[in-house]
């Protein structure tokens, strides 16, 4: 039905659950050459097709899907210019590589990614996106404490490490990341101490609630003129 459509720019059948794609070797060789958007949220798809492989695409949202397993060299290796991926509340197990050098936007919400964290989504086996902006990887199944070399990606806005099982100490040098916005590592078992760092001129956000942190709040966050939202609710606070 859509092999005659070779200028297509951008395809969304979004929300059709009756709708699946094939992987079989009988799939059918699609080409779309100027392809740049893919949305595909909702419509059942359990697996990366060779459909979603091409190094023109730049958005890709397979959210709301049934897609298992984990996202592999292969799959990794056909999303070279893309920027965009939405792969949020699906079943995927594991992550061997990030997909492209490019992304600014990966979403990983709701899934069943299990393991240490360094392993599983911070591998130093995996290159770092030095240009992710927004990074969200909340309602896992992962484990450990945060890796410093999380602050590696500099260019981050958004970071959402919420409701996975972290634990240790909050990492002081996430307040050093100098374009964050949103912080939100809200349902973890951190302890310790809440950084003196969290007064970062551009954070706008930090949700710390249901934490394990039993410290005094520090002044240098108390007095910080950029906040607009600061959860601490349900922890052991002094101060």
């Amino acid at each position: 039905m859509l092999s005659k459509l070779t200028s297509l720019e951008v395809l969304d059948v979004s929300s059709n659950s009756l709708l699946s794609l094939s992987t079989s070797g009988n799939d059918v060789n699609y080409s779309f050459l100027r392809l740049s958007a893919v949305r595909f949220s909702g419509c059942s798809v359990r697996q990366f097709s060779n459909f979603f492989q091409s190094s023109q695409l730049e958005v890709l949202d397979l959210s709301n899907n049934m897609i298992s397993g984990g996202i592999s060299r292969w799959e990794a290796e056909g999303w070279e210019g893309l920027q965009y991926l939405d792969l949020s509340h699906n079943f995927l197990t594991a992550l061997e590589q990030y997909p492209g050098n490019n992304l600014d936007y990966l979403n990983l919400h709701s899934n069943l990614l299990q393991g240490p964290i360094l392993s599983t989504c911070l591998n130093p086996q995996i290159p770092i996106l030095k240009e992710l902006e927004v990074f969200i990887i909340s309602k896992n199944k992962l484990i450990g404490n945060t890796p410093s070399s999380i602050c590696n990606l500099s260019s981050l806005g958004v970071l959402d490490l919420s409701e996975i099982n972290l634990s240790g100490i909050i990492p002081d040098c996430l307040g050093n990341l100098n374009h964050l916005q949103l912080l939100d590592l809200q349902m973890n078992n951190f302890i310790g101490k809440i950084p003196n760092s969290f007064v970062n001129k551009q954070l706008t956000h930090i949700v710390l609630n249901d934490n394990q942190l039993d410290v005094l709040v520090p002044p240098s966050l108390a007095n910080s003129t950029s906040l607009k939202l600061l959860n601490l609710g349900n922890k052991k606070l002094k101060g």
